[in-house]
This record gives structure tokens, sequence and C-alpha cells, in this order.
């Protein structure tokens, strides 16, 4: 799955005289990949494979001290694993974030040491602390995902329903700050009810559709699988969610999630100054009716 998700990092398109709209989004296509999937998947890069095992090494002596207590820690795990300093000011790290964020982002005081377990999550939306606030379409807000180690799908990958970042629900009457998408139970729970895995794919399944009725081919399902030292960048209102270990016997997967934001609006002089460097062919997403007119207005807010 790394490398099919990863066939969007390329050298840009050939530059067009077109708006400088399109224009932006032909010199940079990773930053049209984010706007139209959600997410952008960092590789380790040039990274030393010792720091990757060096933070799994201390994730994995956290978790040893129980089930609680990467609860316990908090957003104290930059200071308990200070090496995760190296994995965010990597370049390709920081190239992502200032294309997506401009160049004066920052790094938020939340974040967390995630580690998987015996129990799935529905697709959801996170809240802002257990609070609810109005979600941006522009990207002004992004979590940092990075995997220590080389993560399988029987490890219990993180999920996404890619390309869902725009899609609203109605939280009238819901109490809880999360935005979690509902099977035809009705039961709300961040949670999956205890079954089998085909059954607890069909819930998975009810609760796409039900949200997305006859849109729920604009989204894909996506689990990721990457190697160790990866990074997913991930609009803060992408849904997603946590998947289980498949057997007692497959290794723990760590992942540390960041926040990051932005400070300042954006300025010519910002626009396309920080592409992602990769090697890949370059290829172009195909054109969404319903995509198209979001992805014009905020690559024009950021021109």
């Amino acid at each position: 799955l790394f490398f099919l998700v990863a066939q969007f990092w390329g050298s840009p398109w050939p530059r067009v005289a077109l708006s400088p709209v399109f224009t932006m989004l032909s010199k940079d296509p990773q930053l049209e990949h984010f706007l139209r999937k959600g997410f952008l998947l960092i590789p380790p890069g040039s990274s030393s494979p010792e720091l990757h095992q060096a933070i799994y090494a201390k994730a994995s002596a956290i978790n040893a001290k129980g089930p609680e207590e990467t609860w316990r820690l908090a957003d104290g795990v930059l200071a308990a694993i200070p090496e995760l300093n190296h994995v965010i000011e990597m370049p390709q790290v920081q190239q992502a974030l200032t294309a997506i964020l401009g160049e004066h982002y920052m790094l938020h005081g939340h974040r967390h040491l995630h580690v998987s377990g015996a129990a799935s999550q529905m697709w959801h939306k996170d809240s802002y602390w257990g609070l609810r606030k109005i979600r941006k379409h522009r990207p002004r807000w992004c979590m940092l995902l990075y995997y220590p180690q080389e993560t399988v799908l029987s490890m219990g990958p993180t999920c996404i329903l890619s390309g869902s970042q725009y899609w609203t629900k109605d939280t009238e009457h819901m109490e809880c700050g999360e935005d979690i998408l509902l099977p035809n139970s009705q039961e709300q729970s961040m949670f999956l009810p205890h079954g089998n895995v085909q059954y607890q794919t069909g819930v998975l399944n009810e609760a796409k559709s039900n949200y997305l009725a006859q849109y729920a081919g604009l989204v894909e399902d996506l689990a990721l699988t990457v190697p160790a030292g990866s990074c997913v960048l991930m609009h803060y209102d992408l849904f997603h969610r946590a998947s289980c270990r498949l057997n007692g016997t497959a290794p723990v997967r760590f992942l540390v999630k960041f926040q990051f934001l932005r400070t300042v609006e954006p300025s010519p002089s910002q626009t396309c100054s920080s592409r992602m460097v990769v090697n890949h062919p370059s290829w172009k997403l195909p054109p969404n009716v319903q995509l198209d007119p979001i992805v014009k207005d905020i690559s024009a807010w950021m021109a």
C-alpha cells in the first residue's frame, strides 16, 4: 500500500500559461494531492535508521509499564522521547509543513503516543480536546502522524477515508466533540462492536454509506502501511480511525501524533517556495465535479 499511496510523489508538471491557481498546482502536484485527498505521505528519506530504532525502543519501554502509561504521559511524550525533535526537524517534514501551512507554522502543545490494541475505532474526526469548534476547509490545522517502525496490516495501522476532509456532519444534537459516523444501528461509539472482522467491516461500510449516501464512491478507505520512519501529514478534518492488531503475536504499532497550525495568511512570496523533493513519475489526479470548486477556491486563497 505504501508504494500505491506514494505514487503522487513526483517531479512537477510542465508549466502552463494559465491563472496563478493552475500555475501553482502544476508546480506542486503534492499540494493538489493534499487538497484533494487530505493527506501526504512523507517517506523517511535519508534519516538514520538508528534514530527510529531508538524512538521505538523508548516507546516500547513506556508501553511496558502498563496500558495506562501512555495516557498518563499525554503531552509529555516529547520530553520523554527527545529524539522526536529530530523527526519534526527532518527537511522533508519541514518542507511539507511549510508548503501546506506556510513558513511560520507552529507546533501545538498537544501530542500523544498511540499504541495499537485489541479494539478498532469507528470513523471519526477528532474533537478539539473534547470540545467542538468550527471546522475549516482551508488548511489551517494539520496532524502529523509519525511511525517509528515498519507498519503492516497485522499490527493495526491507522486507516483514513481519503478525500473526506470537506464532508461535514450535522452535530447539533451531539454531546461529544468528535464527529462520529453512525452504522445502521445508530449507536454512537468511538469503538466498533465486538464481532469478527467480516462483521466489523460491514459496520464500517454501513457508517460510510449512511453518511455519504450516493457519494460514497468519492472517498477511499486506505490503511497506512508504511516503512519505519515515515510520517503522514493529514488535514485535521479527515475521517480516520485506529484498526486493531489482528492477533496477539503481531508486534505493537506505535505512532506519535503531533499537531501543527498556520499562524499567518498566505502571501505571494510563500507560494510554491517549499515543494517536497522526491523522485517518482508525476501524474495528474482526475477532475471531480464535487471537489474541483473547493480545490480551486483554496488554491486561489493560497496563491
